[in-house]
């Protein structure tokens, strides 16, 4: 609940005898120095709040360097990524067109060579499950710190807007 200024004045004078007037004062002297204890009420809780948004600012700003740079790594695997799994993908396409050419050759009945061949597709299959699993993680992470970026730029604006209006109130 908020006191009027008069009120406030009116307490801190009950609560504090030597500030009470005195009988020769002027009733405006008293106004004055209750207006000058106001304005510096309003100025201590205006510096308070400039200490917690310029903290907030320098929390959010490091927070989003540290998202960026892991972002930045990410995108670096994925790239890394990316390109591994096109190259195991030809590697498999290539393997694949030299074992169809072995069965042509020699027929249907696999050699001990050919079994070996089959079982290095099999591995490079299973390489490329990895990769992809490994893509869709980076994704998912990538992902999670572009959301959790854009949550502290909202909290960012919210307090900018907060301190904006409670400024506004001050003024």
């Amino acid at each position: 609940m908020a006191l009027s200024s008069r009120a406030l004045c009116r307490r801190l004078l009950e609560k504090e005898p030597a500030i009470s007037r005195d009988i020769s004062r002027p009733a405006n002297e008293d106004a004055g120095e209750c207006l000058e204890w106001k304005l510096n009420e309003v100025m201590e809780v205006n510096r308070k709040w400039k200490e917690d948004y310029d903290t907030l600012k320098i929390k959010y700003e490091t927070e989003n360097e540290i998202l960026q740079k892991e972002l930045d790594i990410t995108k670096e695997k994925l790239a890394t990524s990316e390109t591994q799994v096109l190259a195991l993908g030809s590697e498999v396409t290539r393997l694949a067109s030299t074992l169809n050419e072995l069965y042509q050759r020699y027929g249907t009945s696999p050699s001990p060579s050919l079994i070996d061949v089959d079982h290095d597709c099999e591995v490079f299959k299973h390489q490329i499950q990895v990769y992809e699993e490994d893509f869709s993680n980076e994704r998912r992470d990538r992902e999670r710190a572009q959301s959790e970026k854009d949550c502290l730029q909202q909290q960012l604006t919210d307090a900018q807007d907060l301190i904006a209006t409670l400024t506004q109130e001050v003024i």
